[in-house]
């Protein structure tokens, strides 16, 4: 009976650390999959030419995190957006497309990405627009030689975290034990 008791206090203890550090991983699989979700946004339209609207329709429906409500928002306005530029002949598109970047990008991400990670973003985002695929790829490049070092620095204190927290959760549930055997 003791030793069970003993089990589940340890594993309470895991629980726990595992626990304490969700937020940590949760930010750095949204900084990666945000690299990986643009990288392939910029692949694609290079690759494929697809309109910005349908390119944010498919990947909104490929993600299930946080980006799923960004890009399927930016696909509702831009659609909408759409229809009225064609009414009312829109003569600057691109700027309205950057401030709806900018605006559902810090309405959807932030509270979970950081200032400097919001501006690398929006520098990705207000590349999409640009029709040079040689600036696309060279846009990408930059931004990633910076994001990459940044989503790395963000695993590494998230892992320092995770083994920190359990080893004082750990810790205390040992202690937990002795003081109760």
């Amino acid at each position: 009976m003791k030793i069970t008791g003993s089990l589940c206090i340890l594993l309470v203890g895991f629980m726990l650390s595992q626990r304490l550090t969700l937020p940590m991983k949760e930010h750095v699989d949204i900084l990666q999959e945000g690299h990986y979700l643009f990288g392939r946004i910029v692949a694609e339209i290079r690759a494929a030419g697809l309109p910005l609207p349908d390119l944010f329709a498919r990947i909104a429906t490929e993600t299930k995190t946080s980006w799923n409500t960004f890009f399927r928002e930016m696909y509702e306005e831009l659609s909408i957006g759409t229809e009225q530029a064609r009414q009312n002949l829109c003569i600057e598109p691109e700027l309205e497309f950057t401030d709806l970047f900018e605006k559902l990008l810090k309405e959807t991400m932030g509270d979970l990405l950081s200032q400097e990670e919001i501006t690398l973003f929006l520098q990705i985002g207000r590349g999409l627009i640009s029709e040079d695929m040689i600036f696309h790829r060279e846009n990408m490049r930059q931004i990633s030689s910076v994001l990459e070092p940044m989503i790395a620095d963000a695993r590494k204190r998230y892992r320092d975290r995770l083994r920190l927290s359990r080893v004082l959760c750990l810790s205390g549930s040992l202690l937990a034990i002795i003081i109760l055997i």
